[in-house]
């Protein structure tokens, strides 16, 4: 969703350029039109897992329903978190009569740089009905603007599949804070975008080969059956048998290594994004590495390992802002709470897939001699706040682009800073 939106940004843009000789100095502008997305707060969060559930309910396998109602605080809510795994993107949608307003800001070159996108759409009884749009000061014909959506989300989902998504939208209801939208989708234009939508994940999540991944499994596993590796006690073996195993020779089977592990001692739920997933005998009880801990705790450990895997399959900031949506979740009634420590294993684990991605395989024997203890790969969690209600984080922090809580994630990244094997180089 997060490059559909940049790539509809995009097509609109050149639509313009090309319509009018004149329109670059118009569409692209020095800065965001728009004040970029409020953070998320824990309500926000839960509203994006909910819109994001909402749609596989139409899309996903076995889906029955046809419809899809959004509130407007829904859709402000996946605005925010985006700009949360994806710096420089970001607006707002308002709702007046029966229209909706989205503006839409996309950084085309960081703090340089802006495409600002101005869309409003109306009810219909006869598919998306366009009102008017806008990037940057520059009008575009209401008329161009289904087809330019409709050439991205072709070059999103592929096939033509993207004109049979909106050609299925048959009604458009707008009003009383939200977007209800119908939709007429056969069962196999339904299996197709579902597809399709899973493809894009996977390409999302780097496209690492399935077949490696798999065989790094395999010898996880078979290392635990072999008591090579614990069924308890320490992770930090695992950590280091996946780093031997890889030897920073070839950075795709490394990927390949610390995305087996994720599966394997992190989340399991994280296979559909891979392409992935562990054999019957890998799961419960059967998996040798379920009793591990970090720190002497199972949620430190699969922060730290998931967010490895996060970062080896994409970036560092999609895998803070995936963490700190989820203790953002947390924070809600019947979580966990908002916890730093949570938070200091995500960019710990960060941290660790970047050293052995980054690491010349000359210098692995000394990457691997400096994982000896616990203490080499996660940093002091002492003083730091955990298990905050939603109430007692913002009366402490506010929200997440406050100074208090930038300080206390920089205070989080000084003491990575200080650890040999995290230090910047």
């Amino acid at each position: 969703m997060l490059r559909f939106l940049r790539r509809a940004v995009t097509v609109l843009l050149i639509a313009a350029l090309v319509l009018i000789p004149v329109a670059g100095g118009l569409a692209v502008q020095t800065r965001p039109s728009v004040v970029l997305s409020a953070p998320p707060d824990a309500t926000a969060a839960a509203r994006a897992r909910d819109v994001a559930r909402t749609f596989r309910g139409v899309v996903g396998r076995g889906a029955t329903r046809g419809d899809v109602t959004v509130s407007l605080a829904e859709i402000n809510a996946v605005l925010a978190s985006l700009s949360r795994v994806s710096p420089g993107l970001g607006g707002a949608g308002s709702i007046a009569g029966d229209q909706l307003t989205l503006e839409l800001s996309a950084a085309l070159w960081p703090e340089t740089l802006w495409a600002n996108l101005d869309l409003r759409l109306a009810s219909s009884d006869d598919g998306p009905r366009v009102v008017s749009a806008r990037i940057g000061h520059l009008p575009i014909p209401p008329a161009v603007v289904v087809p330019a959506l409709r050439l991205a989300l072709d070059a999103y989902l592929g096939a033509g599949l993207g004109g049979q998504l909106i050609d299925a939208v048959k009604r458009v209801r707008i009003g009383d804070g939200e977007i209800s939208v119908a939709f007429a989708l056969d069962e196999a234009d339904r299996a197709a975008v579902y597809r399709q939508v899973k493809n894009q994940v996977r390409a999302f999540a780097g496209g690492t080969d399935a077949d490696r991944i798999h065989a790094h499994l395999r010898a996880i596993d078979r290392a635990g059956d072999e008591r090579r590796l614990p069924r308890g006690g320490s992770v930090l073996p695992y950590l280091r048998h996946v780093a031997g195993a890889a030897k920073g020779d070839d950075p795709e089977e490394l990927k390949a290594a610390l995305l087996a592990l994720t599966l394997y001692c992190g989340e399991d739920a994280f296979g559909p994004a891979v392409g992935a997933s562990l054999g019957p005998g890998m799961r419960g009880k059967r998996n040798n590495c379920d009793g591990t801990t970090l720190g002497g705790r199972d949620d430190l450990k699969r922060h730290f390992i998931v967010s490895a895997g996060i970062y080896a399959a994409r970036t560092g900031t999609i895998a803070f802002g995936m963490g700190e949506l989820k203790e953002l979740l947390d924070s809600n009634a019947g979580g966990s709470g908002f916890s730093f420590d949570d938070m200091a294993a995500d960019l710990a684990g960060a941290r660790f897939a970047q050293a052995l991605i980054e690491t010349p395989a000359g210098d692995w024997p000394a990457l691997l001699a400096g994982i000896g203890t616990e203490a080499d790969l996660m940093p002091s969690l002492d003083d730091l706040p955990s298990g905050l209600t939603e109430a007692e984080f913002i009366e402490r922090f506010g929200d997440v682009d406050s100074p208090a809580y930038a300080a206390e994630i920089a205070e989080i990244n000084r003491r990575l800073d200080a650890m040999p094997l995290y230090a910047p180089r």
